[in-house]
């Protein structure tokens, strides 16, 4: 099975930390707070793999989120389930995104939509836009194409350490900002992290 990170799951946190410090937190985190503003009452929020669930420790908390927490690995999962997020309700749900259905208000995607080939991701992306209500927002943290070259370097010895690990679908980087203003997504916030590899966005889902 492709994307499998069942085995990296008892050292993602670690290797995350161990090669790019504090940055990819601070990223996922960087824009979570536009949810006490744009939130309503019992607001549904999809986070799509979440890996081992730090981002449920980043939500704002006390703000009766309805979380459904999509993630098709096992293992990630388990290590998500020590997680909390006060005053917000959490269901995790172990299964492929493209199986979900409904509405949601907020979407988070954070390192996901780089797991995947230029077609998969166009199905995904799809697929995501149909769960967002009209006017809904999509919140993306991932990595981004840069030519600093040892930033460069970095992303690709990455890639191939989780080809051989994971079974990485995705062959190369992907412009994935720029995929999703391609379907009629708005940003209306974005920020470049670490040398401009990782960037993190808020999109508006154009009513219609």
């Amino acid at each position: 099975m492709s994307n499998n990170f069942n085995t990296i799951a008892p050292v993602y946190d670690f290797l995350a930390k161990m090669v790019f410090g504090s940055s990819l937190e601070r990223a996922q985190g960087a824009f979570l707070s536009d949810l006490e503003t744009k939130v309503k009452a019992k607001a549904k929020v999809l986070i799509v793999g979440g890996g081992t669930g730090k981002i449920l420790e980043l939500l704002p908390e006390g703000l009766d989120l309805q979380i459904d927490y999509v993630e098709m690995s096992k293992g990630m999962l388990e290590r998500a389930k020590g997680r909390v997020s006060r005053g917000n309700h959490v269901q995790l749900i172990c299964e492929d995104v493209r199986k979900v259905n409904g509405q949601y208000d907020f979407v988070i995607t954070n390192f996901f939509l780089d797991c995947f080939s230029s077609k998969d991701l166009g199905t995904i992306l799809s697929h995501l836009k149909g769960l967002l209500d009209s006017g809904g927002n999509l919140f993306v943290t991932d990595f981004y194409p840069t030519n600093v070259w040892h930033q460069k370097l970095l992303i690709q010895i990455m890639h191939v350490l989780f080809k051989i690990a994971s079974r990485l679908e995705a062959n190369e980087l992907i412009n994935i900002h720029e995929r999703i203003r391609d379907i009629d997504f708005i940003p209306t916030k974005l920020a470049f992290f670490r040398g401009g590899s990782v960037f993190s966005a808020v999109y508006e889902r154009l009513p219609y």
